[in-house]
């Protein structure tokens, strides 16, 4: 089989510069995909798992009986060995049409990962335990989908997930998940060299009347719409500043002399990730972001990162309204500067409604308090918006 007729049969229509050059190089020691001993060992060894062992290993044997399935996955991973992790995910899997052959490749191209991924925090210092936790997250992802989707299985957003963990680019510590990267989103943080107070500005970007990015769920029409120019000359930024998570319509010019950009894209940060079960009473989550820095300048010092960064609809600008000034969930989202940020407003779904994300909204069920402020906003035809934005103190 070539490689058009291998893409043509799984129905990829976009893929990584060079693939086609590394399919034809493949050789017959290269990818154990459907290895049920070496799964096994690895099993033994790691403990990636679990108690979804046997479910996956009846879905080996469902991709051992399709010749493009397991050409694909040999593929990918002779392609993993020595990509990034932005690269690793942007191999493409053939989309889920519902069989266990295809619902579980993108697994077997994960754990065959393993030994590569247990080496490389290794090599940065994380101790046995530490290595072994963060492999657990693949056991993690595997219950998460069962809540999803009612069975075993990876999809490629997942997959995208747990390559970070392959590529050793991200660590666990207490309540969240700590990924080093670099800033280049279209906005910069400002500090008044007096009073000390932080805004940020946008650098790019169409926005709706509101303030929002234009496309955002509620923001789709162009009437009022702004583009967001900006402008930096040796004595003045000029441009929108965002407050309360949009941009203002106005245009703001403010003296270099008084204000120093704090971030800018280019500079290193540290992405946030919430785990769904997160524990986010403050004087805990207080301590993770403290020590979760400082371990991050530990395990990646070839990075020296300014600020913790977070998008998520943990942080809408509506939940401190829905969930009230003295929850935690209020607590968390309000340690966060904002900036606008384009959301479908769908984000919150799989979290606070499992299973039910692809139903009716009438169907979702109100068993909390945010699952009904959430839904109610949902049947009056609005949307629970994501944000983005940094902490600046710790």
């Amino acid at each position: 089989m070539n490689f058009d007729e291998l893409i043509n049969r799984l129905g990829i229509k976009e893929y990584p510069p060079g693939l086609e050059e590394i399919f034809y190089s493949l050789g017959e020691d290269d990818g154990s995909l459907c290895n049920v001993q070496k799964i096994r060992d690895i099993e033994e060894r790691y403990a990636p798992l679990g108690e979804y062992i046997d479910e996956v290993i009846s879905g080996v044997a469902e991709v051992e009986k399709s010749e493009e399935l397991v050409l694909w996955g040999r593929l990918a991973i002779k392609y993993n060995k020595n990509v990034s992790a932005h690269e690793a995910c942007q191999f493409p899997f053939p989309e889920s049409d519902g069989s266990k052959g295809r619902d579980t490749l993108p697994l077997l191209v994960i754990l065959d990962e393993i030994p590569s991924m247990a080496e490389r925090y290794a090599k940065r210092g994380f101790s046995k335990d530490e290595i072994l936790a963060h492999i657990s997250n693949i056991k993690r992802s595997l219950w998460i989908m069962g809540l999803y989707f009612g069975k075993v299985m990876l999809n490629k957003g997942h997959y995208n997930w747990l390559c970070l963990y392959t590529k050793a680019m991200i660590f666990d510590h207490k309540a969240f998940n700590f990924q080093p990267n670099v800033w280049s989103n279209n906005v910069i943080y400002l500090k008044n060299r007096k009073s000390g107070e932080i805004i940020p500005m946008m650098t790019d970007g169409c926005f709706h009347r509101c303030g929002l990015p234009l496309g955002t769920a509620g923001a789709e029409d162009t009437d009022g719409a702004f583009n967001a120019d900006f402008v930096e000359t040796p004595e003045l930024y000029i441009g929108h500043v965002a407050r309360d998570g949009k941009a203002e319509r106005a245009i703001s010019r403010l003296l270099r002399a008084d204000w120093e950009c704090i971030l800018r894209p280019g500079d290193d940060v540290i992405n946030l990730h919430i785990p769904r079960d997160v524990d986010l009473s403050p004087e805990y989550v207080t301590e993770s972001l403290r020590e979760g820095f400082e371990l991050s300048k530990k395990y990646y010092p070839e990075l020296n990162p300014k600020f913790i960064v977070c998008f998520s609809w943990l942080l809408s600008t509506q939940l401190p309204q829905l969930c009230g000034e003295s929850s935690k969930i209020t607590f968390f989202n309000t340690r966060f500067l904002k900036y606008p940020f384009l959301d479908r407003g769908t984000g919150c779904l799989a979290h606070v409604f499992p299973g039910y994300q692809n139903e009716p909204v009438d169907s979702y069920p109100e068993n909390t308090s945010l699952q009904r402020g959430i839904k109610k906003i949902m049947l009056d035809g609005g949307y629970l918006v994501a944000g983005a934005g940094i902490i600046t103190e710790l």
